[in-house]
């Protein structure tokens, strides 16, 4: 089994690095698969950002400077996306959130706009959504 990227999804990416946009790819995969995704979305090699695999998470305190300058984190629990949201935030940063699963709902609902996957999407993720 093997998580991949939508085709659309390479091109907006690229699209928001041209417009001088921060992408940060957070998932609860292996740091394999999550190498693999940020691959297939050209993450490697169009962004100057540090590439964070991590075991083991700091303490809260220590997550705003965490994000600073990180653009992959993988093996992340669901709290520890808001954790990540909320100290992208606190830097000042505008959030979008993506997510297709239920344990992406409190990320994506935290972040100032939430966007849940339609299709194979949870409910959960799409509920928790930005409504338009």
């Amino acid at each position: 089994m093997a998580d991949t990227a939508r085709a659309s999804s390479r091109p907006l990416i690229e699209a928001l690095v041209d417009a001088d946009r921060n992408v940060v790819l957070i998932t609860g995969d292996h740091p394999v698969t999550a190498r693999a995704i940020a691959r297939q979305l050209g993450l490697f090699g169009r962004c100057s950002g540090r590439h964070r695999f991590r075991a083991r998470w700091p303490r809260r305190g220590r997550v705003r400077q965490l994000v600073a300058g990180v653009q992959v984190f993988a093996r992340v629990s669901p709290e520890q996306k808001v954790q990540i949201v909320a100290a992208l935030q606190r830097r000042g940063r505008v959030t979008a959130m993506v997510g297709d699963g239920a344990n992406d709902a409190a990320a994506i609902r935290m972040s100032d706009v939430g966007i849940g996957v339609s299709g194979r999407g949870s409910s959960a993720a799409r509920g928790a959504a930005t409504s338009c």
